[in-house]
């Protein structure tokens, strides 16, 4: 959707500590064709606790289907 990772550094170890500590860069603003439904559905992909993520993959497939029907 962006073109980019969420999270970038020179590192692997740099790419950790910044998945733990900081928010991605909402993707509305790297890519503002993006459907904020597809933006909704990448920041909770992104979500920093478990609960607030999808508890499956088949939960975003179908989700995405229903997008996209």
């Amino acid at each position: 959707c962006a073109g980019r990772p969420p999270f970038r550094a020179e590192t692997t170890v740099g790419v950790l500590k910044r998945v733990a500590e900081d928010d991605p860069r909402p993707v509305r603003e790297v890519n503002a064709e993006i459907p904020q439904w597809l933006a909704d559905v990448v920041n909770r992909l992104l979500a920093k606790s478990p609960a607030d993520r999808f508890q499956t993959a088949a939960a975003v497939a179908d989700l995405l289907a229903g997008y996209l029907a």
